[in-house]
């Protein structure tokens, strides 16, 4: 069984594959018992006494949220900003109700487009969802959700998980530990860990991961933003910055399509008769009728490529690109998954207390939201005036040199303390990977249009230890 196979085989009730067959030698699996369902907003509902809220999701592009007054087999009463509305519930689409939640709780977000995200679930209100990503919340607005459901809180599963490990078995309670670093709770690692090391003081494993437990948990508290305010907003730690949204996101893939290699993508018929209204003097539109009706029927590309060629930005936004376009998935290829999240955005380095005028998002770092906010700082900051993507020549890119080692370099990483060549003995192949997805970008490069500045952490004091020779 792999690493922490043994965890995710029984902590999350909704793993859908089973584990890996066992090879010989793996640790016999422990026996455990079947964990609960994931709660879903109408238990959540059930069990506290306040007025049950909904949204009735009339079409694709209306609904209603309010306070159930009244409800049968047939409709459902509503109220809504003081007026009583009532709805015919077989010609809904969905009645969905609202959590109620005492305190932020993992959970899956559905979307209306059919893709879900994970993430914790702060509030479910009338106007949106509030969730959090790599501890920096945002707001999802009611148009784009279905649904919410939480999942089992990790103190929960942690509880459940521990009546099936003995005592006297250290390699899994590393495991679980290590599992407990990988869902971004260092602070309930280092409690397990340190009876750990009180019931097996002599094994090194032990003290070295709690050492690193202990660094995460120092980080994770030291750049913990609050969640009250305006989700999206900056957290209390400005250095962070924000997550973009999905719809920042959305717009950055629209700007990067390749209509000689197009992602997923599609575009609301609507929206194309909208397009043509505007424009139906550029030469770009037809002026025949029957040609006009028939770019309503077109392939989303072919729309895509005239609002390219009419400049319509207002309009990109209302594109919608289900996967990222070629540029965008040779960065998460060649350089983000790579090396990228692995040597660069750790809590020691870019991703932690030490990131000094350059921070990059570590946890839940395969999030869309989360890729690109770091792509976009690696896009927009600079350092001492050079940026870290350099367009016109790609080689000099600061993201590439600081990944060389320093003998290859022409601008070798500044001397800090700990450093090690990101890019290691397969420097040059790497590097050349990473030209190819500079390359690939869009030229000449846009304007995304999207109001966000990277985040930045003020330098460190001269005379701190970490800015030492690299020895």
């Amino acid at each position: 069984m792999t690493e922490l196979g043994f965890i995710l085989s029984i902590v999350i009730g909704f793993v859908q594959e089973p584990p890996p067959a066992p090879r010989e030698g793996d640790p016999p699996a422990a026996t455990a018992p079947t964990a609960p369902a994931p709660a879903t907003a109408q238990q959540t509902t059930a069990a506290t006494d306040v007025p049950r809220r909904v949204c009735v999701i009339i079409d694709p592009y209306r609904w209603v949220t309010g306070e159930v007054v009244k409800e049968d087999d047939f409709t459902i009463t509503i109220l809504d900003r003081g007026t009583e509305v009532e709805i015919n519930k077989v010609r809904a689409m969905h009645v969905v109700p609202l959590l109620e939640l005492s305190a932020p709780q993992a959970g899956i977000i559905s979307l209306r487009d059919g893709t879900t995200l994970r993430a914790t679930i702060i509030s479910d209100e009338y106007e949106g969802v509030t969730y959090e990503i790599a501890q920096v919340p945002n707001l999802l607005k009611r148009e784009h959700v279905l649904s919410v459901t939480l999942l089992p809180s990790i103190e929960d599963q942690l509880e459940k998980l521990k009546l099936t490990i003995p005592k006297d078995d250290v390699t899994r309670r590393l495991q679980l530990a290590r599992w407990l670093m990988q869902e971004g709770r260092p602070d309930l690692a280092v409690v397990e860990l340190e009876q750990l090391a009180t019931d097996s003081p002599s094994h090194d494993a032990v003290a070295s991961l709690l050492a690193v437990a202990r660094r995460a948990n120092e980080a994770r508290q030291a750049v913990a933003p609050t969640v009250e305010g305006s989700a999206g907003t900056a957290p209390s730690n400005p250095y962070l910055g924000r997550l973009l949204t999905p719809e920042e996101v959305n717009l950055i893939r629209v700007f990067e399509v390749d209509l000689n290699d197009p992602p997923r993508l599609s575009i609301d018929p609507s929206t194309v008769r909208d397009l043509l209204t505007q424009y139906s003097t550029s030469k770009f539109v037809p002026a025949e009728e029957a040609d006009r009706e028939r770019l309503v029927r077109a392939d989303s590309v072919e729309v895509l490529r005239l609002m390219f060629a009419l400049k319509a930005r207002e309009f990109y936004p209302r594109v919608k690109v289900v996967n990222d376009p070629t540029s965008m998935r040779l960065f998460a290829r060649n350089v983000y998954t790579r090396w990228l999240i692995p040597n660069c955005a750790t809590s020691r380095c870019h991703g932690g207390t030490d990131a000094g005028d350059f921070f990059l998002h570590g946890a839940n770092a395969n999030d869309d939201q989360v890729r690109t906010t770091n792509l976009l700082t690696l896009l927009r900051k600079e350092i001492d005036g050079a940026p870290l993507v350099d367009f016109g020549s790609p080689r000099d890119s600061l993201v590439i040199q600081y990944g060389l080692p320093r003998h290859l370099a022409r601008t070798p990483h500044p001397a800090v303390k700990g450093w090690t060549p990101a890019l290691g003995r397969a420097a040059d192949r790497m590097a050349a990977e990473a030209e190819m997805w500079i390359r690939s970008m869009y030229q000449p490069r846009p304007d995304y249009t999207v109001d966000w500045e990277p985040p930045a952490r003020p330098p460190l004091p001269p005379d701190d230890p970490a800015n030492s020779e690299v020895r």
